[in-house]
């Protein structure tokens, strides 16, 4: 507060001369580093502006709480890649051609500089102050990403491999980190958090979904008392279809971690899933609750309750993909569990 303070002084004294001094100087033009510094610290308020808007919502009860996670990773994502960005700028050099100043002006200016400093230096790190622990936590991992960067290039070891993917994933960069991870599972292959971690973010990727249960699979076997392990095998058992297996893994994950809230949903849903008769609802939390929601209700996907497709046209869709939707075919998606599926939305339809 202190620092903000003595930042809002000295820009209105500032002001103040610049609006009485002479006229006619030549204003020194803006550089492109500048501009981009600007865009950059705009582009970081915004998206901190945003982050609380959707905990706001969610704590009013206006978004759903699943679709406000991911959307609060991407955020967290989007910040840091700002912040990195910003560090990452040049240092503006002073121009030449300006007139000489005032012994106050320079004494002025010196101050500016210091504020400016304390601001770069300090000013991210104060606006962490409006965020949640898992929000902090993930803007300082995102600040730090550079360093840890240029320390894994340097020493190519898998401590420097794994430090760097540890915040970019807690930062919400899950690509980048499944670069690291995988450069650290070429130091040492049975590395399980690299592993699971590697799994996880293939998991996304339908077309990937074997690949992933494999890296998720062994880093369970290596590591069978990890309650992240656990959770990401009981997300790619899921996925799979294979009910029983993954309501095993997720409550193992719950004795392991009895505060983890990640698997309450997913096992609320397979637990109504269990038999032939919900082989539907099973099909539809495995690989359609985490974007349309637990109840077609909406999410990062839209709502399947208010849809008034046809039978033909649901599996069209399935099979084919749509805009931000993946294409699941039947090694993917057997036919009986897209019969199942539809007949579920459909009935979510009133069967129109």
């Amino acid at each position: 507060m202190i620092l903000l303070v003595v930042a809002l002084v000295v820009s209105i004294v500032a002001a103040l001369i610049v609006v009485t001094g002479p006229l006619g100087k030549a204003a020194p033009e803006t550089s492109a580093t500048d501009e981009v510094r600007a865009d950059l610290e705009e582009e970081y308020g915004v998206v901190l502006a945003a982050i609380r808007e959707l905990d706001d919502a969610v704590e009013r009860g206006e978004a759903d709480e699943e679709a406000a996670r991911k959307e609060r990773l991407r955020l967290q994502g989007r910040a840091g890649r700002a912040l990195s960005a910003l560090e990452a700028l040049p240092v503006t050099p002073k121009r030449p051609g300006v007139s000489p100043v005032r012994p106050g002006m320079v004494a002025l200016v010196g101050a500016m500089a210091l504020v400016a400093i304390g601001a770069f230096t300090f000013l991210p790190r104060w606006q962490l102050a409006g965020l949640g622990a898992g929000e902090q936590d993930a803007l300082r991992s995102a600040l730090d990403i550079p360093r840890l960067e240029r320390a894994a290039r340097s020493s190519k070891t898998l401590q420097a491999y794994m430090t760097l993917g540890r915040a970019n994933f807690q930062a919400g960069r899950f690509e980048d980190a499944a670069r690291a991870y995988a450069d650290a599972l070429r130091v040492d292959p049975r590395q399980a958090e690299a592993l699971r971690r590697v799994g996880g973010v293939l998991l996304q990727d339908p077309d990937k979904l074997r690949e992933a249960y494999q890296f998720i699979d062994l880093a369970a076997r290596l590591e069978p008392n990890s309650d992240e392990g656990q959770l990401f095998l009981g997300f790619a058992l899921a996925r799979g279809g294979d009910v029983p297996g993954a309501l095993k893994a997720l409550e193992r994950y719950r004795t392991l971690n009895p505060q983890g809230r990640d698997a309450d949903e997913l096992i609320a849903t397979l637990r109504g899933a269990d038999s032939a008769a919900d082989l539907g609802r099973a099909t539809y939390a495995a690989s359609c609750a985490s974007c349309h929601g637990t109840e077609g209700q909406g999410g990062v996907g839209p709502s399947l309750e208010e849809s008034r497709l046809s039978e033909d046209a649901i599996k069209a869709v399935v099979r084919g993909g749509a805009a931000g939707m993946p294409a699941y075919d039947a090694t993917e998606l057997s036919n009986e569990r897209l019969d199942a599926l539809v007949k579920l939305l459909r009935s979510w339809q009133g069967g129109s």
